[in-house]
C-alpha cells in the first residue's frame, strides 16, 4: 500500500475507504482549518457533519447497490453520505476493547441472512 500525502490517520483511512486523494476526498488533515470553521475528529459535530467528507467510500457504493455494508469504528462511517449510511455500524468509542470490538463485527456474521452484511468489513485497531 502507498500512503497518501499528508502522512496523517484519517486522510489515509478515507483515501483508503474512498480510492480517492485527501484533496479529492476532503480530509487532509487529522484537523481542517476553513474560513473560520474548525474541524477536529474528536468533535462529535464535526465527525457526524457530510459537508467535510467528499467521495464515495465503499460502504455508500455497496449500499446503493443494495447490499447490507457495515462498518464499526471506520473513519466517515458515522454520518450519511450522499444520503447513504452503512446498514450497521456504530459512533466511536475508545474505551470499547479490541476483543470486544472483534467480536461484535464477527457477530454480524451470525446475524440472519436478511440482516447481515454481504461483504463489506472494516476493523481499525489502534496504531499505538
Amino acid at each position: 500500500m502507498i500512503p497518501s500525502f499528508p502522512t496523517k490517520t484519517f486522510p489515509n483511512h478515507y483515501t483508503v475507504a474512498t480510492g480517492l486523494y485527501p484533496q479529492n476526498h476532503g480530509i487532509v488533515d487529522n484537523y481542517i482549518y476553513d474560513f473560520g470553521e474548525i474541524f477536529s475528529m474528536s468533535k462529535r459535530k464535526e465527525v457526524e457533519d457530510p459537508r467535510w467528507w467528499w467521495g464515495e467510500p465503499i460502504w455508500v457504493t455497496a449500499e446503493k447497490q443494495g447490499q447490507i455494508a457495515a462498518s464499526y469504528f471506520f473513519v466517515g462511517s458515522e454520518t450519511t453520505i450522499a444520503g447513504e449510511a452503512p446498514t450497521h455500524w456504530r459512533n466511536y468509542n475508545g474505551k470499547v476493547p479490541n476483543i470486544m470490538r472483534v467480536d461484535k463485527v464477527l457477530g454480524y456474521l451470525d446475524l440472519p441472512r436478511r440482516k447481515a452484511p454481504d461483504d463489506v468489513f472494516d476493523v481499525f485497531f489502534d496504531h499505538r
